[in-house]
């Protein structure tokens, strides 16, 4: 059995010799990871910025539309003599705003006209739509065939029953009968100055301080927002990607080949080839990269056997299967007294320990040390030939 042991050896050399070259094959395609990676972080940085433009960047036109409009006080001649009319409109105005921030508007003008000749006006107060809403103005607009009274066509369009203004509306009566039916003089209504309604524009002027305040506050919100949203991220990215934990290095299958023992010679002794399966499980977003190491198999402390494990990596997010073969000899342990015992009773157990040493590398730029170990305790049954059970910790 002692012969065994320089020929394993030999053998475990030349692996880790493979291993060298092949992972020097690997290096081109390391490179090319890392600038896959790069790839990917940019591409998604891209894509971050399109969206931003897409949505909040992007500027769009507020929509400008009446939303009502009432009609009160009609007064109308439909003589052709002198046709006139005079009315009195009640409108709400809708500013929607569909941008991500505010819009803020100057003092304006609605103008309404009859076949191209202004009959009334009304000023919009400034003001300030806020982000996705929509803003509703109240106007009042006196209305007056003032400048259109020479046209001829007034008097007709007047006896239509229908008047039409070049504003997306109409607005439409029933000609009363005392008019049809008499010429009596009508005495108009005197057209309403062309400003908005008195509480409207005190309103305006009243709440121009509260909607400063109110900036100010949106503001510090806004700021806040991007800053919990900051937080988040980098909290998401810390208990995850950060997040380096100790890869797992765990036995994973194991078989007895080539067994033998003699309880009886003096000194007891015993010899096997253990083919064992070992498993490091890497649950980081990086690669883990490990050394030559070895693993070490003991009867009651006492070494019996050793296996050099070739330095390779584990993927990120992966687990990487290792092979190894193990010749077991009592050749270190024939003085120990309970040999015999433990040989006669058909249950052989040992001890391994094997420990790994590397580094996590998130992105080729983090890189932390991480060593993990292995416990375990094999059980072999010496009658049957074959591996009884086995726990690790």
């Amino acid at each position: 059995m002692a012969e065994k042991e320089p020929s394993n050896i030999a053998q475990q050399k030349s692996d880790v010799e493979s291993t060298t070259i092949y992972s020097e094959e690997l290096r081109p395609k390391k490179s090319m990871k890392c600038l896959a990676y790069v790839a990917a972080f940019a591409v998604f940085l891209t894509v971050i910025i399109i969206l931003f433009s897409l949505t909040i960047m992007r500027v769009r036109d507020p929509k400008h539309r009446l939303s009502s409009i009432g009609v009160e006080g009609i007064i109308f001649n439909s003589s052709t003599a002198s046709p006139s009319f005079s009315m009195r409109f009640d409108a709400a105005v809708a500013v929607k705003n569909t941008n991500f921030g505010q819009f803020k508007f100057d003092n304006s003008t609605i103008k309404l006209a009859y076949k191209g000749t202004n009959v009334g006006e009304a000023i919009i107060a400034k003001a300030q739509a806020r982000a996705r809403s929509t803003k509703r103005i109240e106007v009042l607009v006196g209305v007056s065939s003032n400048n259109v009274s020479s046209n001829s066509a007034l008097a007709s369009d007047i006896n239509t029953g229908i008047f039409d203004t070049n504003q997306p509306c109409q607005v439409g009566w029933e000609e009363p009968t005392t008019i049809a039916e008499k010429d009596q003089q009508v005495h108009p209504m005197e057209p309403t100055t062309a400003e908005p309604k008195t509480d409207v524009g005190s309103a305006s002027v009243q709440s121009e301080e509260l909607r400063r305040r109110k900036k100010g506050m949106k503001c510090l919100a806004y700021v806040a927002a991007f800053a919990i949203f900051l937080t988040a991220i980098i909290l998401a990215l810390a208990v995850t990607v950060m997040n380096i934990k100790n890869p797992k290095f765990r036995l994973h299958s194991i078989d007895v080949e080539d067994l033998s023992f003699s309880p009886s010679t003096t000194p007891p002794s015993f010899s096997m080839r253990l083919d064992a399966e070992l498993a490091v499980k890497n649950t980081n977003f990086g690669h883990y990269k490990y050394e030559n190491s070895t693993i070490t198999l003991a009867y009651r402390g006492t070494k019996v056997g050793e296996a050099l494990i070739s330095k390779g990596r584990a993927r990120a997010r992966s687990t990487k299967e290792i092979e190894v073969t193990v010749d077991v000899t009592s050749s270190n342990a024939s003085s120990n007294s309970n040999l015999a015992s433990d040989l006669n009773s058909g249950i052989l157990t040992l001890t391994s320990h094997g420990e790994l040493s590397g580094k996590v590398h998130l992105i080729e730029v983090i890189k932390k040390k991480k060593a993990p170990q292995m416990n375990c305790n094999i059980n072999i049954d010496m009658v049957k030939k074959e591996i009884q059970d086995w726990n690790c910790n």
